[in-house]
């Protein structure tokens, strides 16, 4: 998967140590990008804020 290191979702991912699991993703408005813990694929992390407006990033946690 193609990283975007300038990309605000990448880098919110980045800054918790998580490792991508998606490339971006609309939905409902807003802009999303899923991750995981380096070495545990029990669970996914996805972050999500609406479209063009990049703060506050949210979170949202699933079983994978």
């Amino acid at each position: 998967m193609p990283l975007n290191p300038d990309a605000a979702l990448s880098q919110a991912g980045m800054a918790k140590g998580y490792a991508l699991a998606s490339d971006e993703f609309i939905v409902a408005g807003h802009v999303a990008q899923s991750f995981r813990k380096p070495g545990d694929d029990s669970t996914i992390y996805t972050a999500y804020c609406p479209i063009n407006v990049w703060t506050p990033i949210k979170w949202i946690e699933h079983a994978n």
